[in-house]
């Protein structure tokens, strides 16, 4: 599911990060009901002044360690630091972290780490480009490496995706808390720009599965897409993007010219 395309010095922009002060915060646990049920358990494209707020929300499994990465903008403008602020990748566990390892936020992309001082508790970082571009993030629970992928890799986020861009596309996606019966809806929105008559299509795709969950022209030139989906047991992470018709998973990320938050979405058994 990650992608490793290795970012060179030629134009392509200097990638640039820097850890803010704040610690993560604590997350709420979901609710349940009786019978079988389906849990949401991620940010649901909140939309700000700046962007969208992503999450990929750590699931529930005693014992086992799950971690979780967020980023503050999914979608925002280039710039050339320190003017402006950058996306926020935020990485924590369910649980602590063995002696020896730590977490650590990889820019796979660039096939680079950007934690500059990981730790076992959390790895906050601040990421930003100059040209118009899409990374992919993937955070681990590993020992410490300067290198993706790391060695003694005890967990795997989901991947996160970031997009600088010039245009005014920003993409959320959403899906119900809670509900009785499967399965259950979820619906990308665009916002910022008109999709018709442009060449993008709204992609809803499951991480997990690789799967494109709506067809290659999404739902034609609209502004929300929505699809039925029922989450496998284990769970399911999905994201969507305003890009070129793709069925493939990773998307070539060239022609993204917006990001969503990720989806967490898990059947819950009583």
């Amino acid at each position: 599911m990650s992608l490793k395309h290795v970012l060179s010095r030629n134009g392509a922009g200097l990638p640039w990060h820097r850890k803010p002060a704040d610690d993560p915060a604590a997350g709420a646990p979901g609710r349940r009901r009786a019978g079988r049920s389906l849990a949401l358990l991620a940010v649901s494209g909140l939309l700000s002044l700046s962007g969208v707020i992503a999450g990929a929300a750590v699931p529930a499994s005693a014992g086992v360690i799950t971690l979780s990465l967020s980023a503050s903008q999914t979608t925002q403008a280039p710039f050339a630091p320190p003017f402006g602020i950058g996306s926020t990748l935020t990485a924590t566990t369910n649980l602590p972290v063995p002696a020896g390892l730590v977490i650590e936020i990889f820019d796979v992309t660039a096939n680079q780490s950007v934690c500059p001082f990981p730790t076992s508790t959390h790895c906050i970082t601040e990421v930003s480009q100059n040209v118009p571009t899409t990374h992919a993030y993937v955070a681990y629970v590993a020992k410490p490496s300067a290198t993706n992928p790391p060695a003694g890799i005890q967990a795997t986020s989901a991947t996160s995706y970031v997009t600088w861009t010039n245009g005014a596309f920003r993409i959320s996606l959403s899906g119900n808390d809670t509900i009785d019966q499967m399965p259950t809806p979820v619906t990308a929105t665009v916002t910022g720009d008109s999709i018709a008559p442009s060449p993008f299509f709204i992609e809803i795709f499951d991480e997990t599965t690789g799967k494109l969950l709506n067809p290659e022209t999404g739902c034609g030139n609209a502004q929300t897409c929505t699809v039925t989906f029922t989450p496998r047991l284990p769970g399911d992470y999905l994201v969507a993007f305003v890009t070129t018709h793709t069925s493939a998973y990773p998307p070539p990320l060239s022609p993204i010219a917006a990001s969503s938050n990720v989806l967490f979405l898990q059947q819950l058994l009583s």
